[in-house]
């Protein structure tokens, strides 16, 4: 089972050591490890790492928690894979699906931006309405009250999410996570990157003839 594990570590030599060293200790076999910031003398990193199936995550965030000035800020199974390039994949994806390029960026979403759900929301007088979702049956999908008018970070009825607007397509993007961490600011920039060159991949012709 793939684990995404976010930390805030004091910035200092051998920390990212000890770190690993706490993780393979309980038997994570550890993928990568990405810095998202460095501030006022702590680091934010995002690990994945590949974790024994039926062993408890307790396991795993009670060791990391006895790592003198290591805060666990969240711990989530992930379907991203080591090493793959789910940003890249979506873009192809969304150039090669003609009418459908909403859709695609929708259904690929939750893997390129490490989300649970997403969903294609318009916003009309009566209220935000889901128009296109990858979320399965027992996902809890909320939307902001109304729209974004840039991508950001937010939390709501306790589920961290992450909004974009697609414009011109009169569209938002929601993608939601069921649990912690929330969706960092490195990551709301990834978001927003990636969106915006979907968005441009669609011809006037083709954005026209997608989600209604």
């Amino acid at each position: 089972m793939l684990i995404h594990v976010r930390v805030s570590v004091p910035d200092r030599p051998g920390v990212l050591a000890q770190i690993t060293a706490a993780m393979a200790d309980v038997g994570a076999d550890i993928g990568t490890i990405a810095v998202l910031e460095r501030e006022s003398g702590r680091a934010v990193d995002d690990v994945y790492l590949t974790w024994p199936d039926g062993r408890p995550l307790s396991a795993l965030s009670d060791r990391l928690a006895g790592v003198r000035g290591v805060r666990v800020l969240g711990l989530r199974p992930s379907r991203e894979v080591p090493g793959a390039f789910p940003d890249l994949d979506l873009l192809a994806q969304v150039l090669a699906t003609s009418t459908r390029g909403v859709e695609t960026l929708v259904d690929m979403a939750r893997h390129a931006f490490g989300a649970d759900w997403a969903a294609a929301v318009s916003y009309r007088p009566t209220g935000p309405a889901v128009v296109y979702t990858s979320a399965n049956p027992d996902d809890v999908i909320v939307v902001p009250d109304v729209p974004a008018i840039r991508p950001l970070s937010l939390e709501q009825e306790g589920v961290p999410l992450v909004v974009a607007p697609l414009d011109p397509l009169d569209l938002v993007l929601v993608c939601g996570r069921a649990g912690e961490p929330p969706f960092h600011r490195a990551e709301v920039e990834r978001v927003r990157r990636v969106t915006e060159l979907a968005v441009g991949l669609l011809t006037p012709d083709r954005a026209a003839r997608t989600v209604s």
